[in-house]
This record gives structure tokens, sequence and C-alpha cells, in this order.
């Protein structure tokens, strides 16, 4: 890597680049202008343009020289390719006809514009192109016909996206193309003002549309998504579903910001729920527990105390607590609260403002502190 030559062909590559000229290495065609270029009717001054050309032979050299490597290093790969029956014959001659071209367009900004990526091998051709050009967007995969365009026949996938500025609207389209016939597979259409996304998202398949409204809108930084009124069509009916989702966020210097929502209307199923999570980045201070008994060591008497001590602090969490426990607690307690829930499955449970981790068998309360060290 440090060799004369290599760094010679480093000058030839970094002088080639300025100059805007060719440098053909071996069987790679490295080629970067600097040129006014016209993509979908719209003119780019001083553009980047990229290409990149490999042909089968460097392919066919590449494989040989990792082959003859492997084989000749007297250890476990060379053991295994020798019992392995390779024939490199055969797969040197699938790399005849290879050819693979690259051609990208920059604008003077290094915003990508264009790209043609093809790639040849065995008498077929697959190809990626795109253009990137103001408000639309264009891109299709697929397999070339022999004039150079994508074969309806064989197949292709396709993307269009195009906002008017003109009313603020946008549609995108995602399409498969086969045995000549052009079907839509994702859709989304609606509104954009350059800030705010709000329209309806539809997926196509099998006799089958699901649809839902989408409402998009922020930046990086704060924003909100919310999607909305779920339905679905098949065989000419239609069953909605009265559900939103919603999740808000806000990122700033010292900390973020995450809302979580769901609400639905369904006969027999009303929900609405919202889900907020704060973190803040600042300095704090953990004040050490005042008291601190470990179970094992409390008789009766300290145990009774502390139940009343309880119970005079936290009169919602001792009556829900022996309401729906008290069966089981010697009598301290009776009959059901259907106001709180338990969920002692996983060793936690939430009663409203109020909740309790019991995986490591510890809960922290202001003035009392617990360790269950069983």
């Amino acid at each position: 890597g440090t060799s004369p030559q290599y760094i010679s062909d480093v000058a030839k590559v970094e002088n080639s680049l300025i100059t805007n000229g060719c440098e053909i290495y071996g069987d790679v065609d490295y080629s970067v202008l600097f040129k006014d270029v016209t993509v979908e009717g719209v003119e780019f001054k001083n553009a980047y343009v990229i290409s990149v050309s490999i042909d089968g032979k460097l392919v066919k050299d590449i494989i040989k020289s990792i082959y003859d490597s492997l084989l000749n290093d007297n250890g476990i790969y060379s053991a295994a390719l020798a019992n392995a029956g390779i024939n490199i014959d055969e797969i040197l001659a699938v790399t005849e006809g290879f050819s693979f071209t690259l051609n990208n367009v920059l604008s003077a900004e290094g915003e990508s514009v264009s790209m043609d990526i093809r790639l040849s091998a065995m008498g077929m051709t697959v190809a990626y192109v795109s253009t990137d050009v103001e408000t639309k967007k264009d891109t299709k995969f697929g397999i070339l016909d022999a004039n150079g365009n994508f074969d309806a026949n064989l197949g292709y996938i396709g993307y269009s996206y195009e906002w008017n500025k003109s009313n603020d609207t946008e549609k995108g389209v995602l399409s498969v193309t086969t045995s000549g016939i052009t079907e839509e597979f994702i859709k989304f259409e609606g509104s954009y003002d350059g800030n705010k996304r709000e329209g309806k998202f539809y997926g196509f398949g099998e006799g089958t549309t699901f649809s839902f409204d989408y409402m998009i809108k922020g930046d990086d930084l704060c924003g909100e998504i919310s999607v909305g009124n779920f339905a679905i069509t098949e065989n000419g009916k239609t069953e909605a579903f009265d559900v939103k989702l919603s999740f808000a966020y806000n990122i700033f210097v010292e900390g973020a910001e995450v809302e979580f929502g769901i609400k639905s209307n369904g006969e027999g199923n009303e929900l609405d729920m919202e889900i907020s999570v704060c973190e803040i980045y600042e300095d704090v201070k953990i004040n050490v527990p005042k008291k601190y008994t470990n179970f094992k060591e409390m008789n009766q008497f300290e145990i009774l105390g502390w139940i009343g001590d309880f119970e005079e602090k936290y009169p919602n969490i001792y009556n829900a607590l022996m309401g729906d426990f008290g069966g089981s607690m010697g009598g301290l307690g009776g009959g059901y609260n259907d106001d709180y829930s338990f969920d002692m499955n996983d060793f936690s449970f939430d009663m409203d403002d109020y909740s309790f981790d019991m995986d490591d068998f510890s809960f922290d309360m202001d003035d009392y502190s617990f360790d269950f060290d069983f």
C-alpha cells in the first residue's frame, strides 16, 4: 500500500478529478466531469457527472486471485477448496459478458439529481434508474429489453412522486409491472404545504384494499404523526375501524419529550389513552432514606405499626391493597375495589398515580425503603 507505483496511481486519480479528465486503470474506467447538464427539462450549471465502468476481465482477475490465494495458503481454506471439488473454470465462465456501469449526476451543491446503474451478465441486463428534480421523483428497477428500455413483460418496479406547489397537493405511487400489466401496490395522496402532510394511504393486494388517513408535521426536532380511520375493502364490502394512533416528539437541549396516544370509538370498545415520556438531562441529588429496616428483622408489632403509618399516609393505596388482597392477608381487609387492577404474573402492578416494580423485590416510598432479601 506504500509502493511508489501505488502512490503514483493515487496521484493520477486525484489529478484526474481535479482536471476533469478520464483515467483508465486496467479494466476500470473512472471519470469525473464538471459541466452543464439538463435533467427532466431542468438545467443544472456546473454539475458533477461521475462515471464508473467495470468489465468482465477485472471480475475474473479478482475471483481468480482470491481463489489462488486461498488454494495455496496450505491451511483450512485450501483443504476445504480441494475437498469441495470446485471447478474454477466454470465459475470464471460466468463472468463472460459481465459489465457494470454507473452514471451519477450531482448538482453544484452536491445533491444527486440523476442516477443510472446497470449490471449485465449471462445475456441479461438489470438496471436502477432514478431522477430527483425539484418537486418530482421517479425511480425504476428491473430488467431491460434489447433496446435498453425496461421490459414490461419480464417485469420492473416503479416509484413516482410529484408535489404540486400551485395547489399544495402531492401524490406518490409504488407500482409493479409484469406481463405487460402495471398494478399499483402502494399509493398515497393528499396535501402538503412544505411543513404538514395530510391525506390518505392505500395498500393494494389480491383484490383487497387497505387504507388509512395520515397526518405528518414538523421537522427532525419537533413534530407529530397520527394515523386513523382504518378500513379494509374486499369484494365490494368495506369494514371500517374507528381507531386513531398518535405520536408526538420534542427534542431540546436539556432532553426529549415523547407522547403516544390511542383512541377508539368502536361499539363496546371505547378507549382513550395517552402515554407521555419525558427525559431531562440535569444534575440530580439522591437522598439516603431516613429509615431502613430489613424485612427479616421486623417483628409483628413493627409490621403492624408500619401498616398503620402506611394507611395514614397513603390511604388510597392501603384501601386498594386491603380491598383486593384482604382475603389472603389474614382478614386485614375485605371486598373488591374495581377502581384498581393488579397483574402479579410479572410481579408488577399499577394503581393510578402510584406504580411498583417487584422484579428486584424492592420499592421506595418517601420516608420508607424496604429490601425483601429472601
